[in-house]
């Protein structure tokens, strides 16, 4: 059983390729420069709490036979706790009171047993990893990863909030290239009416906006050309409301319509319309599994 609580590391810790037979403490401990665990070997239990990081520490290649609790940790700026793969028993790796956004976990490729208590991963009410900005494909492959294992433990709220998460990095991923702009566009469709598939009020709001724009475009035509003040012609409203109609699906069919470009705008426009129907159930199932 090692103890090191309440010190005091000035200089790098190399602690590599090293085996913990008992359990080790490093309540309040301080870490000032770097701290290398790496491809070291738990035997027995690890507690990390209140520990402070001054710079980066590497737990890559670390075998955990036993628990590992990083709890209220304090981490400088820029600071970065690296995992990678890390071989994880089930009594596993738990980040309570802490801020995941310093962590690396891109290179790790089992997250089944890493488990986040009260770490909320959101800043500015969105997910960001540490390295998304500079490692962008592997960190939506991480997002991809924390999606997955949520939906393996059934926790839809967790899952939702990864993929959405995954789904910015790849919208930002596509951005970047030149060659895949309508792919990017696609997926920006996606986010614009449903918040890919998680939004059900944005959704239903589109949805009402295709199908009531026709009819607002139609009556402001009317009325600009024909327009007399404190007249109601019923036979007008009955033509703009069969106009909108066309527009419809399921109501009136387009096609006696004499302008062929008319006629195929509105069967675009029913189109429209479906998908976007289709995507606001597929976001109000999402909500009620959650």
């Amino acid at each position: 059983m090692g103890f090191f609580s309440k010190a005091t590391f000035h200089e790098d810790v190399f602690l590599q390729n090293s085996t913990f037979n008992g359990a080790i403490d490093f309540i309040e401990a301080t870490f000032k420069k770097m701290a290398y665990f790496n491809r070291a070997i738990f035997d027995g239990d690890a507690t990390f709490i209140k520990t402070t990081f001054c710079q980066n520490a590497d737990y890559s290649g670390t075998q955990c036979n036993t628990k590992l609790l990083f709890g209220l940790i304090k981490i400088d700026e820029n600071t970065i706790l690296k995992f990678a793969n890390c071989r994880i028993s089930s009594e596993a790796i738990t980040f309570q009171n802490c801020d995941p956004t310093c962590l690396d976990l891109t290179q790790q490729r089992d997250l089944t047993n890493i488990h986040f208590i009260d770490s909320p991963w959101e800043k500015n009410d969105r997910i960001k990893a540490c390295t998304e900005d500079d490692r962008l494909q592997l960190t939506r492959d991480f997002y991809q990863r924390m999606k997955a294992k949520y939906k393996a433990e059934n926790n839809e709220y967790e899952a939702s909030r990864w993929h959405v998460a995954e789904k910015e990095a790849q919208l930002k991923l596509l951005g970047q290239s030149e060659n895949v702009k309508f792919n990017w566009f696609m997926l920006w469709l996606y986010k614009q009416s449903s918040f890919f598939g998680e939004w059900p009020r944005r959704a239903f709001k589109v949805f009402l906006l295709l199908l009531f724009l026709p009819l607002l475009i139609l009556t402001g035509i009317e009325v600009y050309q024909h327009f007399a003040w404190m007249q109601f012609d019923p036979a007008k409203v009955d033509h703009v409301i069969g106009e909108w109609l066309r527009y419809i699906p399921l109501t009136k069919a387009a096609s006696d319509e004499p302008s062929s470009a008319l006629r195929a705008f509105m069967f675009f426009w029913q189109l429209l319309i479906t998908v976007q129907a289709a995507l606001f159930a597929f976001a109000l199932r999402n909500n009620f599994r959650r």
